[in-house]
């Protein structure tokens, strides 16, 4: 059997490369020949030829995002599944396509009918989210540097406009911030955006940024700008299927009609619609999570926490992280500081634990401890994984206590993390760094301890069909 596939996931780091890794693996052990292309953050890597596409038997898409291209597979057999399905099942995950289960063919986009339902509602809001992630992290880091400049001169409010005629170079930091925080606004319109485009190709990006802009603009925040995507999208896919222009005239419909359309009545729904109940909880939310008792505050680090912990990058994970990123953007960080201790947690408690007692662990699961180990220190949840698989009626609650403790300890002591960045060269950019820090290291060595406890899971050499 020949075989196609695309990985993709919303960071477009870690399980994009894993699924590859495995779908290729396995695939050999059964005699398949399979060519895997990566849509990860650097784009599309090892990007499949037509003659290869058209020669596949079957075409797999292991995705939480939309397909870049997906018109080039037009005709073929497709099968749709989550980009961590082939990471779980081994070998087994092929019987479905052998048997021909959940197999669909794709039709080309142009000329025809779009329906934005073949994909999910999850992908659509996935692939806004795995847009947007580049750009908060990288505004907030420059925000943290500019932050971190204006303290060793002794100002902790580099950001107000009466520092742009100091002297010295608080005016250079204070200018670099407010680089930062343009970069940063542009979350939410590119939230939208993306997910407009998820559902609509093309045509849906004007209309969801405009979206998105205008739901920032009036205070809807993440959600606002959410669901302002999703509109455009749904509009843009209904306009496309209904204005159908032929002969001289056919280019008004895609140069003039649909974006003029789309972009306006998009605006207008976003501005007199959309936007006013989500303008009201929005500012419900922020109010209540700013005057939150101490109490409160740990609970619900506690909560979050727990929810990364539960699945490692699986939608539970995704929308507690997802949700506190919303929330930089309006100045909430609580947040943001439960989940990024709970993301690194898992991964460095089951390194510690290899490197503390290797003995009670197998050559392969050792190695797969020390890899994850760094893989926590530089902030990737994904090494806890095959420690997970191998016992995962112990370890899954091992992990959400890990990380509920880290969470609740960090945030209750008084941690801020503005910046959505767990690893260790964000850790110096948090308020009250070293009560973060105590969190994350506590956390650790309670998934450390039930790493041993659960060891005799350990002792096999097939950890590779866990990865």
């Amino acid at each position: 059997m020949k075989l196609v596939a695309i990985t993709a996931c919303p960071t477009g780091v870690a399980h994009t490369y894993m699924a590859a890794e495995k779908l290729e693996q396995n695939a050999k052990k059964l005699g398949y020949e399979i060519r895997v292309e990566k849509q990860g953050a650097l784009g599309i890597e090892d990007r499949l030829t037509s003659e290869e596409i058209n020669d596949a038997d079957f075409v797999i898409f292991a995705v939480e995002t939309a397909v870049l291209e997906e018109e080039r597979f037009g005709g073929k057999m497709v099968y749709r599944c989550p980009v961590a399905l082939p990471i779980k099942e081994n070998t087994a995950f092929f019987n479905d396509i052998e048997i021909k289960a959940k197999l669909k063919p794709i039709v080309e986009t142009k000329g025809t009918k779009i329906n934005s339902k073949d994909k999910t509602l999850k992908q659509h809001i996935l692939t806004g989210v795995s847009h947007i992630i580049p750009i908060v992290i990288a505004a907030s880091v420059i925000m943290g540097i500019a932050r971190i400049g204006g303290m060793i001169y002794g100002v902790t409010d580099i950001w107000d406009a009466v520092h742009a005629d100091a002297s010295g170079l608080i005016p250079f930091f204070h200018t670099l911030d407010g680089m930062g925080g343009t970069a940063l606004g542009l979350m939410l319109p590119i939230l939208a955006g993306y997910i407009a485009y998820s559902m609509a190709g093309k045509p849906g990006l004007a209309s969801g940024f405009t979206g998105g802009m205008i739901a920032a603009n009036i205070g809807a925040g993440f959600f606002g700008s959410l669901f302002a995507g999703l509109f455009a999208g749904y509009f843009t896919v209904f306009l496309i299927n209904k204005i159908k222009i032929k002969g001289a005239a056919a280019s008004l419909g895609p140069v003039f009609l649909i974006p003029v359309l789309s972009v306006l009545v998009t605006a207008l729904m976003t501005q007199y619609v959309i936007g006013y109940p989500f303008t009201l909880i929005n500012e419900f939310l922020i109010n209540f999570l700013t005057d939150m008792s101490s109490g409160s505050v740990i609970v619900m680090a506690i909560v979050l926490g727990a929810m990364v912990g539960f699945d490692l990058g699986g939608p539970v994970n995704k929308a507690a992280v997802v949700t506190a990123m919303g929330l930089i953007v309006d100045g909430v960080y609580l947040p943001n500081t439960a989940v990024q201790v709970a993301i690194i947690v898992p991964t460095l408690g089951y390194g510690i634990a290899t490197i503390i007692k290797g003995a009670k662990f197998s050559e392969g699961f050792k190695n797969a401890g020390h890899a994850s180990f760094i893989m926590g220190i530089v902030g990737v949840s994904e090494g806890a994984i095959p420690f997970t698989l191998a016992n995962p009626k112990k370890l899954v609650i091992v992990n959400m206590i890990g990380c509920a403790v880290g969470s609740a300890i960090a945030v209750g002591f008084g941690a801020i993390n503005s910046i959505p960045i767990s690893g260790i060269y964000g850790w110096l950019l948090v308020d009250k760094w070293y009560f973060y820090v105590i969190g994350i290291i506590i956390g650790a060595c309670i998934v450390a301890a039930g790493a041993l406890w659960a060891s005799d899971s350990f002792t096999g050499d097939d950890v590779e069909s866990l990865i």
